[in-house]
């Protein structure tokens, strides 16, 4: 038998070759969008800080000469810091001070001094009535405003702010963040209707009696952490991270849990590849090759979860998960394929900020030749909150008429966690693994 020159031979190969790899190309499609969740805004570079004094009545009693018992009271000593932190935080902050009630008022000089003194709450024009909306109309995307008040408010009063809160921040994706403080006090405490509208309050000695007052910053999510990083940096005794309470969308640094994400051991029947799609794939795109056997999938996720966010049981996670085939110019949904990829455990490792995946893929729900996007979305279960205790153990109640406790407090913090999660549900991150079923 006469064999083939090798030229011809090799002509002949080429072809075969030249075939495989256009068929093969014409199988692959473009890879799928990754799905992130939105990145947490950066520090704003040139910060006007706005620093507003609830300048009525019932504050005066913080200031009163001798409040602090022959030592200078916590709110006294809070005053100057609120500026120290904007000025410390940022190479290029402006801080303004203005004190507000009916209406609000700029404060010329050195505003921390001025509200230290008795005289400070003694303007008519302002003194009469605790009117927050009339400081919120002032808020602009690129300033951190902060609020200092007793927050003592009716139900009305709560339910209008938090109105305001939902429609000029939260909506906007800017951040809430509430920090509850005591005081020592001497004074009387106004709009309090069980009392004929007054009670007349001196704490003691025991920080137990201290009156509560707030801090109330308005700004982006990492301003609003930044400033409140800088005062727990002044080492006040007085500021306690465990009773502030940030309100944002943002759960964790925007970041694709897949990034920096590690294949578990016990991963079997799935080849990990790199060579699904027509083009080169972002590395956070995990592809695999799957045979006609039942296979596991194991990974370790990175999560870090922002501080200061309402805090959750991480034993066991939300998610929510969709698989897409590629069609003529989009990804479309699969809902048979969705059965397919069963999550049998999504959860935080015991120790850590990572999230342990463990799914089973089913053959029979996925075609041959074809390749699927699995996208999942990861979340806190809503039963999974655990609020602060601290607006329960303030709360004064309808009934009592305590100075050591505020008006509302604890109705008015969960009302403002849960609008906050109802404009949008805190997500802890996204993944997208793409899978194509071989013979």
């Amino acid at each position: 038998m006469r064999r083939p020159s090798p030229l011809i031979l090799a002509a002949i190969l080429l072809c075969v070759a030249a075939a495989g790899c256009s068929s093969e190309g014409g199988k692959k499609p473009p890879a799928p969008p990754i799905i992130e969740n939105e990145s947490v805004p950066p520090l704003t570079d040139n910060l006007a800080v706005d620093i507003h004094i609830d300048a009525t009545l019932s504050m005066e009693g913080f200031v009163v000469p001798g409040t602090g018992g022959g030592e200078t009271s916590y709110y006294r000593q809070l005053l100057p810091r609120l500026e120290s932190a904007a000025l410390t935080g940022w190479k290029n902050s402006q801080v303004n001070f203005y004190q507000f009630g009916t209406t609000v008022v700029p404060v010329t000089g050195r505003g921390h001094v001025m509200a230290s003194e008795p005289s400070f709450y003694h303007n008519p024009a302002v003194n009469r009535e605790t009117n927050i909306q009339k400081v919120l109309e002032r808020m602009a995307q690129d300033k951190l405003m902060v609020i200092v008040t007793d927050l003592f408010q009716t139900n009305a009063d709560s339910a209008m702010l938090i109105t305001e809160l939902r429609d000029r921040f939260l909506k906007h994706n800017l951040a809430v963040g509430i920090l509850g403080l005591r005081s020592q006090f001497n004074g009387i405490i106004y709009d309090l209707k069980a009392t004929g509208g007054q009670l007349p309050y001196r704490t003691g000695h025991d920080p137990a009696t201290y009156r509560p007052f707030y801090l109330i910053l308005l700004g982006n999510h990492s301003d609003v952490s930044h400033y409140f990083r800088q005062l727990q940096s002044l080492r006040l005794p007085f500021v306690d991270a465990n009773h502030f309470w940030l309100f944002t969308k943002h759960y964790t640094p925007s970041r694709n849990l897949l990034r920096g994400a590690t294949v578990m051991p016990r991963t079997s029947r799935l080849v990990q590849v790199s060579s699904l799609f027509k083009s080169q794939a972002p590395p956070e795109l995990r592809q695999f090759r799957l045979g006609d056997r039942d296979a596991t999938l194991e990974m370790l996720m990175d999560c870090p979860v922002e501080p200061f966010t309402t805090p959750f049981n991480r034993s066991s996670l939300g998610y929510k998960l969709d698989v897409a085939v590629p069609a003529a110019k989009a990804w479309i949904p699969e809902p048979e394929a969705t059965k397919g990829f069963k999550i049998e455990r999504l959860a935080f490792e015991p120790k850590g900020d990572k999230i342990r995946l463990l799914a089973k893929l089913d053959p029979k729900c996925f075609r041959t030749d074809e390749t699927y996007a699995v996208n999942c979305a990861v979340f806190p279960r809503d039963d999974a909150f655990q609020t602060p205790a601290w607006p329960q153990e303030w709360d004064m109640g309808s009934t009592q008429a305590d100075g050591a406790k505020t008006l509302n407090i604890d109705l008015f913090m969960l009302s403002l966690w849960r609008t906050s999660n109802q404009i949008a549900r805190p997500e802890l991150g996204t993944f997208t693994i793409c899978i194509r079923k071989v013979q």
